[in-house]
C-alpha cells in the first residue's frame, strides 16, 4: 500500500504543467472595431465624436444631457456661398489671368463637371453669417471628388484639394466681416491617381468621366473634437500595426 502511494505521487509530479491560470488570446480586430465605433458614422453616431454627449447629474433631475458634435455650425446655399464657372474649351489649360478674364456662368452644388482631364475654373464668393463669425475655427469644405487648386482673388495659388481626402481650407480672419469675399478654385477632372476604370490604377483611363460637386459649405469646426478624433485614428493605426507585427 505504501509503495503504491509513493509511486502515484512521483507520477503526478512528473506531469508537465502548461499554465498556472487560463490564458486568453487577444483578438485585435475587436479592439480596432470598438475604436472605429467612436469615430465612424453609423448606428452609434449619436454617441460618437460626430455627436458625443456629456451627462451631468443635478439635484432637480436625474440627468441633464448636453450634446456636442465635430462641427458647431454650417452654412451653405447662395446666401453664403455663391458659385459661377468658366470651362475652357478643348481641354485647354489657361493661366489664372486668362481664365479669370472670361465670363463666368452661374452653377451650384450638385452640378457635374467633365469630361476626363478637362479643367474648370470656379469663382467662389463667400459670406460668413453672423451666427458663425465668433466661432473659434472656420473652414470651407469643398468636395467635388476630384483635384483642385485654390487661388486668391489676386492670383496667388495657396492650397491644393483632393476630393474625399483633403477638402478643408481654413478661412482667413478677414472673411468674418459679414461681406462677400472672392476666391477661385481651379478644378481638374481627375482623381488622385488619374481616371482609372473601376478604380483599378493599372487599367486604361476612362476618357469620359464626370465629377459631381457635392459640397461647398462654411463650417465651424470643434477643434477639441477633431484633435480627439486624430488621437483615436493614430491609436487605431498603431494597434493594427502591432497586430500585424505580432502575427
Amino acid at each position: 500500500m505504501g509503495g503504491e502511494t509513493a509511486q502515484t505521487s512521483a507520477n503526478a509530479a512528473s506531469i508537465p504543467r502548461y499554465s498556472a491560470a487560463p490564458v486568453a488570446h487577444q483578438i485585435h480586430s475587436i479592439y480596432k472595431e470598438r475604436l472605429k465605433q467612436f469615430t465612424d458614422h453609423g448606428q452609434y453616431e449619436s454617441a460618437s465624436l460626430w455627436g458625443y454627449a456629456f451627462y451631468l447629474l443635478c439635484k432637480k433631475c436625474w440627468l441633464t444631457l448636453q450634446t456636442r458634435s465635430m462641427y458647431e455650425g454650417r452654412a451653405t446655399g447662395e446666401d453664403h456661398v455663391q458659385l459661377s464657372v468658366y470651362s475652357p474649351p478643348d481641354l485647354s489649360r489657361p493661366n489664372f489671368k486668362e481664365a479669370t478674364s472670361h465670363e463666368f456662368n452661374g452653377t451650384s452644388v450638385g452640378q457635374w463637371f467633365g469630361p476626363s482631364w478637362s479643367t474648370h475654373w470656379l469663382k467662389v464668393q463667400i459670406k460668413v453669417p453672423h451666427e458663425l463669425q465668433k466661432k473659434e475655427h472656420l473652414e470651407l469644405h469643398w468636395d467635388a471628388g476630384n483635384e483642385g487648386l485654390i487661388w486668391t482673388e489676386d492670383g496667388d495659388p495657396i492650397q491644393g484639394l483632393t476630393g474625399g481626402e483633403r477638402i478643408e481650407w481654413i478661412l482667413p480672419q478677414t472673411f468674418r466681416d459679414g461681406e462677400f469675399h472672392t476666391m477661385y478654385i481651379e478644378m481638374a477632372c481627375n482623381s488622385m491617381f488619374g481616371n482609372p476604370q473601376g478604380g483599378d490604377i493599372i487599367q486604361p483611363p476612362e476618357t469620359d468621366r464626370y465629377f459631381q460637386l457635392q459640397k461647398a459649405d462654411i463650417v465651424a469646426v470643434n477643434l477639441e473634437a477633431r484633435a480627439l478624433y486624430i488621437d483615436f485614428w493614430i491609436i487605431g493605426g498603431r494597434g493594427l500595426r502591432g497586430a500585424l507585427l505580432s502575427a
